[in-house]
């Protein structure tokens, strides 16, 4: 894999890779804590409607994470509107103490389900291996 690197670039110095979908499974982290979180919420939803509902989380409400990039909303708040924006597909207004709990119960939650890609250690193996220093 390093002379096809070589072959295809010349030396290589470093890598630099993304962390999320990249090295790590953050889409499977997010859906599951989701699932986690929102059950008692959506009591009966089948396996297509949690599908649904993590697609409208992680990829039908990206304009609030825009909006945290452009300073308008902190990381909290575009993660609870996103969470009100699936939620809110289904049927469920989350308000007030609710929605806080819904939010404290996601973040300490979604950590615990990040997962490294199974193809990431070899690839940093083989790297480290030739001497290639890598930073996430």
């Amino acid at each position: 894999m390093i002379n096809a690197l070589h072959e295809s670039f010349g030396t290589v110095r470093g890598v630099l890779f993304d962390i999320d979908d990249t090295l790590v499974d953050l889409e499977y982290a997010m859906t599951t804590a989701l699932r986690d979180v929102s059950e008692h919420l959506l009591p009966g939803l089948d396996q297509a409607g949690w599908e649904k509902f993590g697609r409208i989380f992680t990829h039908e409400t990206t304009h609030f994470y825009d909006r945290y990039l452009a300073g308008e909303l902190t990381f909290n708040e575009q993660r609870l509107l996103r969470g009100r924006a699936a939620l809110g597909h289904f049927g469920v207004e989350l308000g007030g103490e609710d929605s806080h709990t819904w939010l404290n119960d996601y973040s300490r939650l979604q950590p615990s389900y990040v997962r490294a890609f199974s193809d990431v250690l070899p690839v940093l193996d083989a790297l480290d291996a030739a001497g290639i220093p890598t930073a996430p």
